[in-house]
C-alpha cells in the first residue's frame, strides 16, 4: 500500500488553516475571499493539492467508518480505495478526535491511496474517547461544525456520505443535500458492549438513510421492513494470491491449521483445544488479538501459536504456510448475519476452508467444510487434509476472483444510481425579474443534485424577464426556457411545465422563493423512502399554514444560516398534513400519473393548490411537511400586482369553486409546536 509521508512541520498546517472561521464565514456568503485570505487558501492547499480538486464525473465521499483506516484492513477501507480509483474523491475520517485550536476544525492528515484522504475532526469541549458508546446532543453539535468547514474549504458539494456505526447518524443528517448511505455491516445488537440507545439510533439510521447496504443476506432481512441491496464481502485477490501454492505439500510435514481476524467472544475456543488435545501433530497458528475472548484453555499447549496481531502487509506470508485456513464461530444472532470476510481471503490464496454454519458461507460456495459441532471441527479437517489437491486449489482461487473489492465497489456505487432520480424543477415566471434572478441563481448554486433539469414556463411577462432568461440557459444547460404568450394562470402555466418535464420526481417552485443548500435531495426523501408520501412541501418563513415557522433575518446570507440552525434542531422529521402551500411542492410522477396536473378552472389562482391535496389523498396518497428543509417565500409577488380588490376576487370565485367540489373549506392554520406559527 503506498502512502504519502507528510513532512510538513505543524506550525506551517496550523498557519495555513489558522483563518479557517474567517474564510468560511466569506465563502458560505459567496463572498470574495480577502488577500489574505486567498494566501491562507493556497497554504492549505499545498499540503495536499489533490484534496481540494473536486473530481470530473467522480462524487465526493464522505467515510464515516467503524473503524480507523490504518486498523486491520477490512471492507471500509477496500471499497474506500475501490471508490478512489473509480473516480470519486473520498474523505476517510478518522474515529479519534482532536481538540480545537487556532489551527482551524479540521486537517487532512495523510493520503495513503490516490483520491484517499484522512479526515482528521477537531472539536471544542468533551472529547469522546470512542465512537461505539455514542456521542451527546453537544458532541453531535461540535462534529457538525467541523465537517461543515471541511466540505466547504475542501469545495465538497453533493456529498455521498457513508455511515457504517449509527452514532454518526445525526451528525450526516446535518450535511445539506448528502446521499445518505447506511452501510450495514453486523448485527450490532448482537455486541454485549453496544448501548441499547445505539442499537435504537440504527433503526433511525436505517429507516432513513437514502440507501441501505447489507454485508449478507440475513443483514437485510434484519434492517426489513426496509429494503437493503446486498453487498457482500470480498478480497484483495492479487494481494492474497501471493498465498497461493497450488503444488502438493511436502510429505510428513506437519499439517498448519490457521486463523487470522479478531478473536472475540464468538470465536470457539473450545473446539480449538479439544482438537489440539485430540490432534498433537498437527500445528495450529492463530493471528489476531484476543480480546473479550477467554484463551486459557489454550495456554501452555504446545502445538498452538497465539501470534498476536499482526500488520495487514504479512498476512499472506502466514497464509502460505496454512494447510487448512479456519472460521470457528459460535453461531447466534450476531454470527448468523456475519459475512466473513476471511473466506473470501482464504480462498484466494486456494486454502481449504473449514467453517461453522454460517448461513452465508453455506450459501456462498459448495468449496468450503461446514463443522456443525466440536467433534464435526476436526472431521472436517481431516476431510479437507485428506481431499486437498492442486486441482482444488485451483477451484478455489477461479472462485475467489470472482469475489473482488473492484466489483463490490462497483455494486455500490450501481446502489447510490438507483436511489438518484431524476428531479425536473418548474419555475413559473410573469415578469418580476429581480425575483425570478434571485430565485435562479439560488437554485443554480445550491441544489447540489446531479440530475436535474430546470424548465423556467414564462407566463408572458412584458418585462426585460425574457431577455434575461435567454442569457441564463446560454449559461447553463440544466435551463430550459417555455414561453406563453399571454399570462395563462397559475395551475395552467405549471402544468405547461408538467408536461415538458422528464423527471422521476417534478418541484413546483414560484419565482418569489430562494431555496436553501442541497434542498432538492432532502425535499424528495420522503417520497424516494416511502411510496405512499405523494407530496412534499418544505418549512418556509412567510405562508398560512403548518409550513411556517416563526423565525426573522435581514438578507439572504443570514437566512441560510438562521434557517440551518432551526433545521438543524428537527433533522428527518417530518409532519402528515393535508395541505401543502405549492409556493414550493414536489410531487412524485406517480401522482401526475394517477390524478392528473392541477385544475386549470382556477384561472390565475388560489385555491388550486387545496384541491390537488384532496385528489392526492382521496387517491391514497400521503402529504408531508420536511421540517428539515427550508425555503424562503417573499409571498405573492405576482398576486400584488392585481390589486386588493381584484384579488379577493380572484380568491372569493375560487373558494366557491373549491367549496362546490369538497364541501366546506376550512382555514389553514398555523402548527401549536415551538418555533413555528
Amino acid at each position: 500500500m503506498s502512502a504519502t509521508h507528510d513532512d510538513t512541520p505543524l506550525q506551517k498546517k496550523i498557519d495555513a488553516i489558522g483563518e479557517h472561521m474567517a474564510v468560511l464565514k466569506t465563502l458560505s456568503s459567496g463572498g470574495v475571499p480577502s488577500r489574505r485570505q486567498h494566501v491562507a487558501i493556497e497554504r492549505y492547499g499545498e499540503l495536499f493539492p489533490d484534496a481540494t480538486i473536486k473530481p470530473r464525473g467522480g462524487r465526493d465521499v464522505i467515510w464515516l467508518g467503524i473503524i480507523d483506516y490504518h486498523y486491520r484492513i477490512q471492507r471500509p477501507q477496500h471499497l474506500a480505495m475501490q471508490r478512489a480509483a473509480a473516480g470519486d474523491r473520498v474523505f476517510y475520517v478518522a474515529l479519534e478526535f482532536e481538540r480545537l485550536d487556532d489551527g482551524g476544525r479540521f486537517r487532512v492528515e495523510e493520503m495513503p491511496e490516490q483520491g484517499v484522504f484522512i479526515l482528521r475532526l477537531r472539536l471544542n469541549g468533551t472529547i469522546p474517547p470512542d465512537i461505539y458508546g455514542g456521542f451527546s446532543a453537544s458532541v453531535v453539535a461540535e462534529i457538525s461544525k467541523s465537517l461543515d468547514e471541511a466540505l466547504i474549504m475542501l469545495n465538497v458539494a453533493a456529498p455521498v456520505v457513508v455511515v457504517e456505526y449509527p452514532s454518526w447518524y445525526y451528525a450526516a443528517a446535518g450535511i445539506p443535500g448528502a446521499t445518505i448511505v447506511h452501510d450495514c455491516l453486523d448485527y450490532i445488537g448482537g455486541f454485549n458492549n453496544v448501548p441499547q440507545e445505539v442499537v435504537e439510533l440504527e433503526r433511525d439510521l436505517t429507516k432513513n438513510a437514502d440507501a441501505v447496504l447489507a454485508a449478507s443476506a440475513p443483514l437485510a432481512a434484519h434492517v426489513a421492513p426496509r429494503e437493503a441491496t446486498i453487498v457482500r464481502n470480498a478480497s484483495d485477490v492479487a494481494f492474497f494470491a501471493e498465498a497461493a501454492r497450488f503444488e502438493a505439500p511436502a510429505e510428513n510435514r506437519r499439517p498448519v491449521i490457521g486463523y487470522f481476524g479478531t478473536i472475540q467472544e464468538w470465536f470457539a475456543v473450545d473446539w480449538i483445544a479439544s482438537c489440539a488435545r485430540s490432534r498433537p501433530d498437527w500445528d495450529f497458528h492463530l493471528i489476531g488479538h484476543a480480546t473479550r475472548a477467554n484463551v486459557q484453555a489454550l495456554e501452555g499447549m504446545e502445538n498452538v501459536r497465539m501470534l498476536g496481531e499482526q500488520p495487514y502487509a504479512t498476512l499472506p506470508d502466514y497464509l502460505a504456510n496454512f494447510d487448512v485456513a479456519v472460521i470457528p464461530f459460535i453461531v447466534n444472532d450476531l454470527i448468523t448475519c456475519t459475512n466473513p470476510v476471511k473466506l473470501y481471503e482464504y480462498m484466494a490464496a486456494g486454502k481449504a476452508v473449514v467453517a461453522s454454519p454460517m448461513p452465508e458461507v453455506i450459501d456462498a460456495t459448495p468449496l468450503a467444510y461446514i463443522a456443525r459441532d466440536e467433534r464435526d471441527f476436526e472431521r472436517q479437517i481431516e476431510k479437507a487434509l485428506a481431499e486437498d489437491s492442486p486441482e482444488l486449489r485451483k477451484r478455489r482461487f477461479e472462485w475467489a476472483q470472482e469475489q473482488t473489492w473492484r466489483s463490490r465497489a462497483k455494486q455500490f456505487a450501481e446502489a447510490i444510481e438507483s436511489v438518484t432520480p431524476s428531479v425536473s424543477i418548474v419555475v413559473l415566471t410573469y415578469n418580476n425579474w429581480q425575483f425570478t434572478k434571485d430565485c435562479l441563481h439560488s437554485i443554480l448554486t445550491l441544489s447540489d443534485y446531479p440530475k436535474l433539469e430546470i424548465i423556467v414556463v414564462d407566463n408572458g411577462s412584458t418585462d426585460e424577464t425574457l431577455e434575461e432568461l435567454d442569457q441564463v440557459a446560454a449559461r447553463d444547460s440544466r435551463v430550459s426556457i417555455i414561453r406563453n404568450d399571454r399570462n395563462l394562470g397559475f395551475a395552467a402555466g405549471n402544468n405547461v411545465g408538467l408536461r415538458a418535464a422528464a423527471g422521476e420526481y417534478v418541484i413546483l417552485l414560484n419565482n418569489d422563493t430562494y431555496v436553501t443548500k442541497g434542498w432538492v435531495r432532502d425535499l424528495i426523501r420522503p417520497m424516494t423512502i416511502d411510496p405512499k408520501v405523494g407530496l412534499t412541501g418544505p418549512l418556509t418563513n412567510n405562508i398560512g399554514n403548518e409550513q411556517k415557522i416563526n423565525i426573522r433575518y435581514s438578507g439572504m446570507l443570514e437566512m441560510a444560516a438562521v434557517s440551518r440552525q432551526f433545521v438543524r434542531l428537527h433533522l428527518r422529521r417530518r409532519f402528515d398534513t393535508h395541505n401543502l402551500a405549492f409556493f414550493c411542492v414536489a410531487i412524485r410522477r406517480e401522482v401526475l400519473e394517477t390524478i392528473g396536473f392541477l385544475d386549470e378552472e382556477f384561472g390565475l389562482g388560489f385555491f388550486e393548490d387545496d384541491d390537488y391535496c384532496r385528489r392526492a389523498l382521496q387517491a391514497g396518497f400521503r402529504i408531508e411537511i420536511v421540517d428539515d428543509v427550508f425555503v424562503h417565500h417573499h409571498l405573492s409577488a405576482s398576486f400584488d400586482a392585481l390589486g386588493s380588490e381584484q384579488k379577493a376576487k380572484q380568491m372569493q370565485k375560487n373558494k366557491a369553486i373549491f367549496e362546490r367540489r369538497w364541501g366546506p373549506w376550512e382555514p389553514h392554520r398555523y402548527r401549536d409546536a415551538l418555533g413555528f406559527g
